[in-house]
């Protein structure tokens, strides 16, 4: 097999080292410390990512019974199944059960396009089962980074507005939803940490169902766990770099307008690169991005608004 050193980029290896360098206060005459500790981090990404598939393999094989070699090999498997068809035809015939008679059965009727209200329910049972689990660790509250940290497993340092960053070198991020991506808030001027959820489930090119904790609301307890939380994309090229988050637990009635910096996968780093062509986030909105409600969007691919005027 190839070495694991020589699959890692070093295009993904020197950006992790860069922003680890700039995040420790970009101290000077390091660069080979933080060269070498991005290297490290990438190479035991890859390294688990590749066991889990060899595990994935070789699931149900039996090491301790050695294949067969050779032409002896193959003449003693062929004797075995000799023997086997001369027992099976001694042996007495059962008299075989009559068959049921074959029905017509009607065709299945086409399903309608699913809603937030019509999602099946092991989905639900799985989140919320997981929700409920870490629920029960910290009776008193969750702050949304541990949260998500032990929701999806992804080891990413900092606080929510640093995810998206941080997670370079590491994992694959873009700009698409995800069911199991994390969904990463910029800083704002109300929410100067940022904020990090998890995609539970995609509704439609601009609305997704998260999970997540510590979102403030009417009647939410801080540090409150939330599932089936909805998140409408509101940007202009649907490119998911403003959302209207729900308002505590009323599906129909969202928030103010949130700028995103994107959704990170569960998958090792696949060498993204921000260019002038990326969203910026919190860039141009729909015209009626403040008044847009989850019904506005649901089952619909696109919506397509002209542009709203400089705020």
């Amino acid at each position: 097999s190839a070495d694991t050193a020589t699959i890692v980029s070093d295009d993904a290896i020197r950006q992790r080292a860069y922003f680890l360098w700039e995040a420790d206060g970009r101290p000077d005459g390091r660069g080979d410390h933080y060269w070498h500790l991005a290297h490290e981090e990438a190479t035991r990404a890859l390294a688990a990512e590749t066991g889990t598939r060899t595990g994935k393999a070789t699931k149900g094989k039996n090491p301790s019974e050695p294949p067969a070699e050779g032409k002896a090999g193959q003449k003693a498997s062929k004797s075995k199944v000799k023997v086997k068809v001369a027992e099976e035809a001694t042996k007495p015939k059962k008299n075989p059960k009559p068959r049921a008679a074959v029905q017509n059965k009607p065709a299945p009727k086409p399903q309608a396009a699913r809603t937030n209200q019509q999602r099946p329910a092991a989905t639900q049972v799985r989140h919320v089962s997981q929700s409920q689990r870490i629920a029960q660790s910290y009776p008193a509250g969750i702050s949304c980074v541990p949260y998500v940290r032990q929701a999806t497993g992804m080891a990413i340092r900092g606080n929510g507005g640093d995810w998206w960053h941080n997670a370079a070198g590491l994992y694959a991020r873009g700009h698409t939803p995800e069911a199991g991506a994390i969904l990463a808030f910029s800083r704002t001027g109300q929410m100067r940490s940022g904020h990090v959820a998890v995609v539970q489930e995609v509704i439609s090119a601009r609305e997704i169902l998260i999970h997540h904790a510590n979102w403030a609301g009417p009647g939410i307890r801080p540090g409150t766990i939330m599932q089936d939380v909805s998140v409408i994309d509101v940007s202009l090229r649907n490119d998911w770099s403003a959302v209207r988050v729900q308002v505590g637990r009323d599906q129909e009635s969202l928030g103010r307008i949130y700028p995103i910096q994107g959704f990170i996968y569960d998958r090792h780093d696949d060498g993204y690169m921000r260019t002038a062509s990326s969203p910026r986030p919190g860039g141009p909105v729909l015209a009626n991005a403040r008044s847009l409600r989850p019904e506005d969007v649901r089952g619909f691919e696109e919506v397509a608004q002209a542009p709203a005027r400089s705020r």
